[in-house]
């Protein structure tokens, strides 16, 4: 994952290629928790960022373990969604 956003600059292969994926995670998610598409634009954004792998991954280099990790974003979450 942050091989491939590194790399973004140097291949138009994953300049194409990362953003379709990103939005295929983004419809899935938006299948899986329809109640994404009430939120505003901005929210919706936000709460995309918050479930992404880099975003997990980056408070598990922090330190973070699974189970607090775990705990925070559906924290997280449930305040966006209001919830």
């Amino acid at each position: 994952m942050i091989a491939t956003i590194t790399q973004l600059p140097r291949y138009k292969i994953l300049q194409k290629k990362y953003p379709e994926y990103q939005k295929l995670l983004r419809e899935r998610t938006e299948n899986i928790i329809p109640e994404i598409l009430k939120l505003n634009d901005n929210n919706q954004k936000l709460l995309d960022a918050v479930l992404s792998f880099a975003f997990y991954q980056r408070l598990k280099f922090q330190g973070m373990d699974k189970i607090n990790i775990c705990n925070s974003l559906a924290g997280l979450c449930k305040t966006i969604l209001k919830i």
